[in-house]
């Protein structure tokens, strides 16, 4: 019996994984090997319509957006990446999502994640 309690504690601790070890989130903005990230502009609807958001909360290393309201009234959001060689991508987040953030990392890349 002993024995069968080690194996069930060892398949769900194997099964649960340790949250170290899960798969790194990836970024929203497309990575591109010669321009970092340089800008996240935020949009209540399509980009053309420019209402550009301002964060709920914002600081030097970061900001994110509260974002599940866009949706209740029946729009989208739109993201616009903006990259250090002048380029930008547009990105239609059809489905709902409830927040995006950015952060700045010690390098100053740019990472944009939505849930």
């Amino acid at each position: 019996m002993q024995m069968f309690k080690v194996f069930v504690l060892l398949v769900l601790t194997t099964m649960a994984g340790d949250a170290s070890a899960q798969p790194k989130q990836k970024s929203i903005c497309p990575e591109r090997p010669d321009s970092q990230v340089k800008t996240v502009e935020v949009f209540d609807g399509p980009v053309a319509d420019m209402a550009t958001l301002v964060p709920d909360e914002s600081t030097n290393t970061g900001a994110y957006w509260t974002l599940d309201y866009v949706y209740t009234a029946g729009r989208t959001v739109n993201i616009r990446c903006g990259y250090t060689d002048k380029t930008s991508v547009d990105i239609n987040l059809a489905e709902k999502i409830q927040k995006c953030r950015y952060r700045i990392d010690a390098k100053k890349k740019i990472e944009v994640f939505c849930r």
